[in-house]
C-alpha cells in the first residue's frame, strides 16, 4: 500500500495532538497531587510514587512533543520534498540512469527481441548496429512487427559541423570518414533487412536517411520505452553520452515529447529518404 504525504501529514498531526493530551491530562493530574500533599495533607508513599511516575510521564512527552515540532518537523519536510520528487519523476515516465550508454546494453538486447514497435534516430551508429546484429536479424524476421531507423544522411549539411568538431580526435571523423561510416552503415542495415525479406515472414523494416534535421540527441523506442541519449558537447573519447530509460507516462511525458518531435519529422516530405524498401 502506498501512503501519500497528506496522510502521513494527517497522521502525524494526531499523534502530535494525543501527546499534548496526555501531557495536560499529566499535569494536571501533578498539580492535584501537589495539592493533595500540600493542603489536604495526604501524604503517603503511594502517593509519592504516583507523583514521581506522572512526573516522569509527563517529561518524557515534552521531550517528544519538541523532538516532534523541531527535529520530526525537518525529516517530515524532507519526506514530502522526496514524495513530491517521485511523483514528478512518475508523471515525466523516468524509470532508470546509466552514465554510460553502453550500460544499457543488455537491457537493449532484451527489448529488441520482445518489442513489436521499434524506432531508432542516431547519427549513424556502425560499431553499434554491428555489436546488435544478429539481434536485429531476429527483428527483422519477426513478423507483426514494425521498425524505422533514421540516421543523418551524407548531404545533410549538419554532418559538417560534426566533422568539424569530430575530427580533431583523428582523420577518420572528418566529413569524408564520416560519410564513408554512414554508407557502411547504411550496406549493414540494408543486407540485414534483405536477409530477413528472403524468409517468408518478416517485419515491416523503413530505413531512412535525414536529410535536414540534426541528431542532438538519439533515442530507441521500443513499445512504451524509450531509451533517451543526449549528445556529448564535446569531441573528447573519455566522456561518454549519459543514458535515461523512459516510459510512457501521460501525453506530457518525455516519451511522448521525443516520439511528437520524430512525428513531425515523418510528415514533412523533404526530411527523410526511404532507403530501404527501395522506393526508386
Amino acid at each position: 500500500m502506498r501512503v501519500v504525504p497528506h496522510v502521513l501529514y494527517s497522521m502525524k498531526n494526531k499523534i502530535l495532538l494525543i501527546e499534548t493530551i496526555l501531557i495536560s491530562f499529566f499535569i494536571i493530574s501533578i498539580i492535584f497531587l501537589e495539592y493533595a500533599k500540600e493542603i489536604l495533607l495526604w501524604n503517603n508513599f503511594w502517593l509519592n510514587a504516583a507523583g514521581n511516575i506522572l512526573i516522569a510521564l509527563a517529561s518524557g512527552l515534552c521531550v517528544g512533543v519538541v523532538f516532534e515540532l523541531f527535529v520530526r518537523k525537518t525529516q517530515r519536510n524532507e519526506t514530502f520534498e522526496i514524495a513530491k520528487l517521485s511523483k514528478e519523476l512518475e508523471q515525466a515516465g523516468f524509470d532508470q540512469y546509466q552514465p554510460e550508454f553502453k550500460d544499457f546494453g543488455s537491457e537493449l538486447k532484451r527489448l529488441l527481441k520482445k518489442s513489436t514497435i521499434i524506432e531508432m534516430y542516431l547519427t549513424y551508429g556502425k560499431t553499434f548496429f554491428n555489436q546488435i546484429s544478429p539481434e536485429l536479424l531476429d527483428a527483422f524476421k519477426r513478423k507483426n512487427c514494425e521498425i524505422n531507423i533514421f540516421i543523418i544522411s551524407e548531404n545533410n549539411f549538419f554532418l559538417s559541423a560534426l566533422a568539424n568538431l569530430w575530427s580533431k580526435i583523428g582523420d577518420e571523423y572528418n566529413e569524408a570518414g564520416l560519410k564513408r561510416k554512414i554508407q557502411e552503415t547504411s550496406s549493414l542495415l540494408i543486407r540485414l533487412a534483405n536477409t530477413a525479406y528472403e524468409g517468408k515472414s518478416h517485419a515491416d523494416v523503413k530505413i531512412f536517411k535525414l536529410q535536414h534535421n540534426p541528431i542532438n540527441f538519439s533515442f530507441y523506442r521500443f513499445d512504451d520505452y524509450l531509451i533517451f541519449c543526449p549528445t556529448k558537447l564535446t569531441e573528447r573519447k573519455e566522456y561518454r553520452a549519459m543514458t535515461m530509460i523512459c516510459h510512457k507516462s501521460n501525453s506530457n511525458d518525455i516519451f511522448n515529447w521525443v516520439l511528437e518531435e520524430l512525428a513531425f519529422i515523418k510528415n514533412q516530405s523533404n526530411s527523410t529518404i526511404q532507403i530501404f524498401p527501395d522506393q526508386s
